[in-house]
């Protein structure tokens, strides 16, 4: 019988060959692997077709570099109450659609815990700004410390009334959700600030027992829940599969918050 390590390099194996062509870098996790077995539309969430690996933020940043303040590559102020931090560059998987491709492929801090004392300063010279987004990569993937340094920052504030983490953890690997994690976050959202994860589910297939679990653990810490995710052509782009996401999200109340139509 087939390993599930061996089933993973199967699939990577088969599709080696196109991502040398597009040259798009194929990352996924062994749960992915396992899911898109028996859901096959699921492959085409992280296995490439015609993308290109300069297609991304180097090329078209999206405002990202016109809209850079304090000086700090991963600190932009588009809208006015609110603050978006690209706090960390890596993710579990490499997701097709992503438009941080480049960003996603370091793994490592792109805000320096020395870079926090001039954010936090920026935010108090800015009263418009009520809220703050935490993105990526994928924040909680950085050390526990370092990102409850920055969580600690923001809420000493006392004026942001909620704090946005942008994650595909809970989709990708709910292990990676522990109860100390858990404790941490729910440490700073009981005051006047709330927490919010932001995760994405693509299809309902991902929210397996695992994953309820883990939402009911985080919910009962006072973490607020949310979804967001694209339309895929051929992985979710039918009324069907909308509608059986969004019963799933919520009889488990995790709200659908944003469906996106890829630039």
């Amino acid at each position: 019988m087939e390993t599930r390590k061996e089933t993973s390099r199967s699939l990577y194996n088969s599709c080696k060959s196109q991502a040398q062509t597009c040259g798009f870098a194929v990352k996924f996790t062994e749960r992915q692997i396992r899911i898109a077995q028996k859901n096959p539309a699921l492959k085409k969430i992280f296995l490439p077709s015609d993308e290109r690996e300069d297609e991304g933020e180097d090329k078209n940043n999206y405002g990202e570099s016109e809209n850079r303040v304090c000086e700090i590559s991963g600190v932009q102020h588009k809208y006015p109450p609110t603050l978006l931090l690209t706090a960390w560059g890596g993710c579990l998987s490499h997701c097709r659609y992503c438009f941080r491709r480049h960003t996603a492929k370091k793994g490592d801090n792109i805000l320096l815990p020395e870079d926090y004392p001039k954010i936090l300063e920026y935010i108090k010279n800015h009263p418009e700004i009520t809220n703050v987004l935490i993105s990526g990569g994928d924040p909680l993937l950085m050390p526990m410390k370092t990102l409850k340094s920055l969580l600690s920052g923001l809420c000493s504030l006392n004026r942001l009334r909620f704090i946005r983490i942008g994650t595909k953890v809970l989709s990708d690997d709910p292990d990676i959700i522990t109860d100390d994690m858990c404790d941490m976050l729910s440490s700073f959202s009981s005051g006047k600030t709330k927490i919010y994860l932001i995760n994405h589910f693509n299809h309902p297939a991902e929210i397996v027992e695992k994953v309820i679990e883990k939402a009911k653990i985080l919910q009962s810490k006072g973490i607020a829940l949310k979804n967001q995710h694209p339309v895929i052509k051929g992985a979710n782009d039918s009324e069907d599969v909308i509608c059986r996401l969004y019963e799933k999200l919520a009889s488990l109340g995790i709200s659908p918050y944003y469906t996106l139509h890829m630039m």
